[in-house]
């Protein structure tokens, strides 16, 4: 029994001495990192009333103790004006609120320079009547606020090559007749302004807007689910050609919400895998990529579904498969207008779907339309039932459409009104009711091609046909056209000759075959003469019942050189006063004029006029 009690007391003693250890290590550790055990505390900021104050000074805070990691560092007292606080160290807290106050956080430190300062927290609260602005410090040092999680119903600027990190960014007034705001602007001695997250939700159905600017940097990480403008959201990407860099979005989707509106312009860059679906439900998504040096480049499917995009005046698209109007009550719409300065572009590296998918209709639609500017597809083009695309030009901006088939025998309508249109293959029938039909891929300087319409070909009075020939062998050296039915003749047909070929009066071409040939180009009747666009010479066209060769083919022949008096512009035998019109005219309307060319160099420019004057005092 003795022995038992013995041990017993024993255990107890050992076990007692575990615990004054324990206890013994708690309290030194303690003693040691004191914040590190304690209870989370809400400390208040109260300031001394400077519109300068420090984080660090426990003065400041009304427990008179600094935040620590555990703790929740809260502005929630008003002040009547905006104040600056200053970090000379790094610091960490559990959580930062911010309620009705104007703050700024900076770093500050006497010693070293450039040395980032940085404020880390797991959580980030901002309510709408309260501003945060990171900006630079006192001896030029950076600033870098890190938040796990963030609800940003405020105003937040990111400034002078500062940096907010962030895994979750929740953006979205409290009251629906309120807005939050982020700005990223601008950079410091070549290092962007950066707003990093990992998810990014704007909107919820209240107003937000997202602004980078004057080579400022966002960067959205997450590349499985991210929900920007679920609601009203407001997304601008301004560039500045000052900046050393241009400013940066870089996000696997750009837009996916009813009613939000994106703005790309200035010198600025848009890198995304896809762009989302934009579905119109109670109000159109927009996209806007406007003025030169504006760039948005989509890696993967770019779904247009009730919402409306704009490449405008320079702005510059890159996609590789588009879809516009897939499953929805409304119809997507992408519009590529230029109405002055660079050009609009939109390159699509594969196949673009009108109202529907590559194999089903959606029986609602679609509208793509340019007017102003170059659109590249290097696949198909398919236009569904109810889809509907239009080639136009309303002003003097150049508008061409590059494209390899398009597929128009589907219950779409293709109108080709003005602009210049070449196209390898066109399923369907073709109507050119004022544009100019040019095979070949002539926007990217391959001239020579062949357009093979595969249903009826039909040009207009005020239509062109416009054939390169640059030898003597089809598609690889001239231009050729197919015509699966027939073919009415109506408009112009213009040769213009390229490559430096010089025809010989045997040679015989044949640049379009058709099932039948009907109708008359306005300016060369079968049988009789057309000069080249450059006047170098002229050929006997033959198309039609009165043709010398087939009356389904338009066959070239009997090439002549031209004859005629350089300065004689309006072609009366004589160099006078009666051709200063003609040649102001041929110097301003870009159209090449043999005789027009006194200086012989190939171009009628401004560089002819000292010598057009020599020619006519003598």
């Amino acid at each position: 029994m003795a022995t038992a009690v013995s041990k017993n007391q024993s255990k107890h003693s050992r076990c007692e001495i575990r615990f004054a250890m324990i206890l013994s290590l708690l309290l030194t550790l303690g003693a040691l990192y004191p914040s590190s055990i304690r209870a989370q505390d809400t400390l208040n900021w109260i300031g001394s009333g400077q519109s300068e104050e420090y984080f660090h000074i426990s003065t400041n805070w009304l427990q008179n103790d600094v935040p620590g990691p555990n703790d929740i560092a809260q502005f929630s007292i008003s002040f009547a004006i905006p104040i600056t606080i200053n970090f000379e160290n790094d610091q960490t807290v559990d959580e930062l609120q911010m309620h009705d106050n104007d703050l700024t956080f900076r770093g500050f430190d006497f010693i070293n320079s450039n040395d980032e300062k940085m404020f880390e927290m797991s959580k980030f609260e901002i309510d709408g009547d309260a501003k945060l602005t990171l900006t630079r410090g006192f001896n030029d040092q950076g600033f870098h606020l890190v938040a796990d999680e963030n609800t940003l119903h405020g105003e937040i600027n990111v400034l002078e090559g500062t940096r907010f990190t962030a895994d979750t960014v929740l953006l979205n007034a409290q009251e629906t007749s309120d807005a939050s705001y982020v700005l990223v602007s601008g950079e410091h001695d070549g290092t962007p302004t950066i707003f990093e997250a990992t998810d990014l939700e704007m909107g919820n159905n209240s107003r937000a807007t997202f602004t980078i600017e004057n080579g400022a940097q966002a960067i959205i990480s997450n590349a499985t689910e991210i929900s920007v403008f679920a609601g009203e959201g407001i997304f601008n990407v301004f560039g500045n050609n000052d900046s050393t860099f241009p400013s940066r979005l870089v996000s696997p989707v750009v837009i996916s919400g009813p009613g939000s509106t994106t703005t790309i312009s200035g010198r600025s860059v848009v890198e995304t895998s896809r762009m989302g679906t934009l579905e119109e439900l109670n109000a159109p998504t927009v996209i806007r990529v406007t003025t030169s040096d504006a760039i948005v480049d989509v890696d993967g499917l770019f779904t247009v579904s009730g919402g409306r995009v704009f490449v405008e005046d320079g702005g510059t698209l890159f996609t590789n498969r588009t879809t516009i109007g897939k499953s929805s009550a409304a119809e997507g719409f992408i519009q590529v207008q230029s109405q002055s300065g660079d050009l609009a572009h939109w390159q699509n590296a594969g196949n673009v779907f009108v109202g529907g998918v590559e194999t089903a209709a959606d029986n609602v639609g679609g509208d793509l339309f340019i007017d102003g500017g170059l659109l590249e597809i290097g696949g198909t083009l398919k236009l569904w039932d109810h889809a509907h695309m239009t080639i136009s030009r309303s002003n003097n901006m150049p508008t061409h459409l590059v494209v390899d088939t398009i597929e128009n025998n589907l219950g779409g309508n293709f109108e080709f009104v003005r602009g210049t249109l070449s196209v390898n293959w066109f399923e369907g029938d073709l109507e050119n009711v004022a544009g100019v039909l040019a095979p070949g891929d002539h926007a990217m300087g391959n001239f020579q091609g062949r357009t093979v319409v595969a249903g009826d070909y039909i040009q207009g009075a005020g239509a062109t046909l416009s054939m390169d020939i640059g030898g003597k062998e089809p598609v690889t050296e001239y231009d050729l056209m197919e015509v699966g039915g027939f073919m009415l003749a109506d408009g112009r047909l213009e040769l213009a000759i390229v490559d430096g070929f010089v025809p010989h009066n045997t040679d015989e071409i044949i640049l379009v075959s058709a099932a039948n040939i009907i109708g008359t180009f306005e300016n060369v009747a079968s049988g009789s003469r057309v000069s080249t666009v450059d006047g170098s010479g002229s050929f006997r066209v033959d198309y039609g019942f009165a043709s010398q060769f087939f009356p389904n083919q338009v066959v070239l022949s009997d090439f002549e050189m031209a004859t005629f008096l350089i300065g004689d512009v309006n072609g009366d035998g004589i160099v006078d006063l009666l051709d200063v019109a003609p040649f102001v005219e041929a110097i301003t309307n870009g159209v090449f004029d043999a005789s027009a060319d006194i200086n012989q160099d190939g171009a009628v420019d401004l560089l002819d006029v000292q010598p057009f004057v020599n020619l006519l005092v003598g």
